[in-house]
């Protein structure tokens, strides 16, 4: 189990993390055509009031708002269905993303369990 110091440190990597992914998605998307416009579907399970949710949203909002042609949409609280259902409806297409636990991650990809080791 990670103690605060190192929940902090894992959650600010992540949102450095979703923060170049998302900076550099307009890069990716640069199409002559203004009429373009994309929206990216993300499933969670995390509850939408938690904190987390709420400072995803704070960095989306932040980055996006030069883009108003690309719009992010989540969906909290496991409403798209659990971790597996999730996966299924990505491989579908019916969803662009989701937000994982390391556990369904580690499932996923056997060799990622190196990202649930305790960080010193």
């Amino acid at each position: 189990m990670m103690t605060g110091g190192k929940v902090k440190r894992y959650y600010i990597f992540c949102l450095f993390c979703l923060k170049i992914s998302l900076l550099t998605l307009p890069i990716t998307l640069n199409f002559p055509t203004k009429a373009l416009s994309l929206t990216v579907k993300i499933g969670t399970l995390a509850p939408a009031d938690s904190d987390w949710l709420k400072i995803i949203g704070s960095t989306i909002n932040d980055t996006l708002k030069n883009h108003p042609d690309i719009k992010i949409s989540i969906y909290p609280g496991g409403v798209l269905g659990d971790e597996e259902e999730m996966v299924k409806k990505i491989a579908d297409g019916q969803i662009d993303g989701g937000i994982f636990t390391l556990q369904r991650i580690k499932k996923q990809h056997p060799r990622l369990e190196c990202l649930i080791s305790p960080c010193s």
